[in-house]
């Protein structure tokens, strides 16, 4: 085998101890190939023991357990590496199908999924609020899954297990209430409207049979909330002493509704409600409060009834309600 006799003046050597930070560069304009089945260890330390940034610098880091490289910052570029979550999520559940991930705010570009066992849960996400959707009532041991991803550089996940009590929320009988002033004309609706879909996707009205009202004036019927046209108003005229109208959709059997469709024909109270809300019943006499919007309301925005006044407005759950 012949031997090639690399000549001294191609390289700088140096004492390999902490008296210089480079102990041997080589001066060549070629190629080197290392002609092993071995492998070359690269400098090896903790993330507070990284050198001065020089770009094209190679690293192994100890403290992150991956390769990284530097060009203009440094960044993973290979292994397994935690480097790039920024923490292992917090998860709490005080209520039926919701949990709250209390530390969202710890991450940057962090997608969460829910498993039960290996098998994706079906939820919803807004922020570091996660609504399951279950099938069934009880109880459910969940694990949600953070994963974090910077630009150009490695996914990272982390997890925590939580058990979380299950509840459905479908049901037959859906209406929306308004708070009325006393002595007013009562609360006055041109369009409503229901979906097991968001975004206003599988209506749920095949027939105008399925309205009903707690009152109606002469044509102003219930019925007429089904029509698009706003104009086409359900209301009583006659000024109303109780303290809520309501009109009310029977879907003819048990749903889950995912978004509603609302519209008024323009009126500064809300055709006489200062508030609105949605509720839903089993057997149509007891009644559970699923949205407030406007004035004292909990949840929802009374925006979209601001905005319902010239147009109809869809109202998803997973914006407005769970």
């Amino acid at each position: 085998m012949a031997l090639t006799k690399v000549k001294s003046s191609m390289l700088d050597t140096g004492i390999a101890d902490n008296s210089t930070d480079t102990a041997m560069t080589i001066h060549s304009s070629g190629d080197i190939t290392l002609a092993s089945t071995g492998s070359i260890v690269v400098p090896v330390g903790t993330t507070a023991q990284r050198p001065a940034n020089t770009a094209g610098s190679l690293r192994y880091n100890s403290t992150t357990g991956g390769f990284e490289g530097y060009s203009t910052e440094w960044g993973s570029i290979g292994g397994t590496s935690d480097e790039y979550i920024s923490a292992t999520p917090t998860i709490s559940s005080s209520e039926a199908n919701k949990i709250t991930v209390t530390n969202h705010s710890d991450y940057t570009n962090v997608t969460y999924k829910v498993y039960q066992g290996s098998t994706l849960f079906p939820y919803l996400q807004e922020g570091g609020d996660i609504t399951l959707q279950p099938t069934t009532a009880g109880s459910v041991s969940v694990t949600v899954v953070a994963t974090e991803v910077g630009v150009g550089k490695l996914f990272s996940s982390n997890s925590s297990a939580l058990t979380v009590t299950l509840e459905l929320k479908s049901a037959r009988y859906w209406r929306l209430t308004g708070w009325v002033v006393q002595g007013s004309i009562g609360l006055r609706v041109g369009h409503f409207n229901m979906y097991t879909g968001t975004d206003g996707i599988g209506g749920t009205v095949t027939s105008t049979s399925q309205y009903s009202a707690n009152r109606e004036g002469g044509s102003t019927t219930a019925a007429n909330a089904s029509s698009t046209a706003l104009n086409s108003n359900w209301y009583d005229d006659t000024p109303y002493l109780g303290a809520t109208d309501w009109i009310m959709i029977d879907a003819t059997s048990t749903v889950d509704i995912n978004s509603i469709k609302i519209g008024f024909a323009g009126n500064a109270t809300y055709f006489g409600a200062s508030k609105m809300i949605l509720e839903r019943s089993d057997d149509n006499s007891t009644w559970t409060e699923v949205a407030i919007f406007g004035t004292g309301g909990v949840t929802g925005s009374s925006a979209v009834l601001v905005s319902a006044r010239s147009a109809i407005q869809t109202i998803n759950r997973t914006a407005e309600w769970n």
